[in-house]
């Protein structure tokens, strides 16, 4: 019996591509290949994550409400408040301080826009207490200790409206300029105009209020130390008199109308000499 033994080798053949095409294009074809592949093969999964994605884009742009923004710009004069008679500007351009009065000033007016006294002002005259995102049930449950009292007496309802109020208030300043930005945003295009625009009466009045009440200050001191000075010389004229009267001196009235001695005797005219005096013979 024989026993045949087959050999069976294995040629490698290479191919020699042409020197136009590159090696790195087939082995992107083969991967662009199996991309496709496998998208084929879940493409039902990649469709329903799209659906979904957009179903639930529109949802939220259906159930979330709009946010509207309202803006007032204000500038700044560059006018004192007229209490130091213009030497503190004149001082400030002279020592070549105008940049930084404009930032103190800048930065001064921002902090007033963000104070609560204004933004108190504001809520009381539009009754923001009762409006929404102000008023809410939760708020109402927290506030019941504080029904019936004003705000200067109901500390936590009123924390709790500033809180609200600042979240929603942004107030930027312009830099390089004299301009400053007030906006409010509210669910409520309405509600964020008039309160942008109450801030900016809120602001005015309280600039007027302050600007006031200062001339006022400096109208009563400068009243105050006239009416001193007065008092003074009508007092150093007293004195005056009682020593020119306790020493016999003569007196003359400074328009020429008239002399007076002090012990009681006048004489008139001759450019203030007396009519009595004995002149030497010659």
């Amino acid at each position: 019996m024989t026993n045949y033994e087959t050999h069976q080798s294995r040629t490698e053949t290479s191919i020699n591509w042409p020197g136009h095409i590159d090696r790195h294009l087939v082995d992107n074809s083969h991967a662009l290949h199996n991309f496709v592949r496998v998208v084929s093969r879940r493409r039902m999964w990649i469709i329903a994550s799209v659906v979904i994605c957009l179903l639930m884009a529109i949802a939220l742009t259906i159930v979330m409400r709009p946010t509207y923004e309202s803006t007032a710009t204000i500038e700044l004069n560059k006018n004192g408040t007229g209490i130091d008679l213009g030497i503190g500007d004149q001082l400030s351009s002279k020592l070549g301080a105008d940049t930084d009065s404009l930032m103190t000033d800048m930065q001064t007016e921002t902090a007033i826009l963000q104070d609560a006294t204004l933004a108190l002002a504001v809520i009381q005259k539009l009754n923001l207490a009762s409006q929404p995102p102000f008023a809410s049930k939760n708020s109402k449950a927290a506030d019941d200790s504080e029904n019936g009292l004003p705000l200067e007496q109901a500390p936590r309802r009123r924390t709790r409206l500033l809180r609200i109020f600042s979240a929603y208030l942004k107030v930027l300043p312009n830099r390089g300029t004299r301009l400053i930005q007030v906006s409010f945003q509210s669910h409520d295009q309405n509600q964020a105009a008039q309160i942008a625009n109450a801030l900016i009466d809120a602001y005015k009045s309280h600039y007027l209020q302050s600007h006031y009440e200062a001339t006022t200050e400096a109208s009563s001191w400068l009243a105050t130390q006239l009416s001193d000075l007065k008092a003074n010389v009508e007092d150093s004229e007293k004195k005056l008199t009682d020593f020119e009267k306790a020493n016999g001196i003569l007196s003359f009235n400074v328009s020429g109308g008239s002399t007076s001695d002090n012990s009681g005797s006048e004489s008139k005219g001759g450019g203030g000499r007396d009519s009595q005096s004995n002149y030497p013979e010659a």
